[in-house]
């Protein structure tokens, strides 16, 4: 997937639990710091935004499979360039266009997830937000939902 800034995993968990994080991300680059803006959900809870510069989508997955045995993965992330008119060519797929705002989304309650992209400037923001932390999530199926997002805005 070509013009990827960043992928972030947001999750709820202690920072103590992040360490098995750390074990298993070898070679990419990632940086943690606290999500304040989640705090709205549940002040009695931490939250983390896990940042990664370089790391193939594969391999995050595998880390997030890792991560969920000890966390709750919120919501995954992802800056890109897109040059296209990504937003039409997803609201052509049945995702719905918001005119006041340059975001489009889908809600896949079967799966437990919404899926958001968001212009900004010149980046989109992809994400992948979980609707119901109680329920499990399929991280694989984040990664086939996020490839076809990737797919469709060519």
């Amino acid at each position: 997937m070509k013009g990827i800034n960043s992928i972030s995993v947001f999750v709820k968990a202690n920072l103590s639990d992040l360490e098995l994080l750390k074990r298993h991300a070898g070679a990419y680059r990632f940086e943690i710091k606290e999500a304040y803006w989640l705090k709205l959900k549940d002040k009695n809870n931490s939250y983390y935004e896990i940042k990664f510069a370089n790391i193939p989508l594969n391999k995050l997955i595998s880390l997030c499979d890792t991560l969920k045995e000890r966390a709750d993965i919120e919501q995954i992330e992802i800056i890109f360039k897109s040059y296209k008119d990504c937003l039409l060519r997803l609201q052509d797929k049945g995702f719905l266009k918001y005119e006041e705002i340059d975001y489009v989304d889908f809600r896949y309650e079967k799966k437990n997830v919404i899926i958001v992209v968001i212009k900004e400037d010149d980046l989109r923001k992809l994400k992948l937000q979980v609707i119901d932390e109680n329920k499990e999530i399929d991280t694989l199926y984040f990664q086939r939902l996020i490839k076809r997002v990737f797919e469709i805005i060519g």
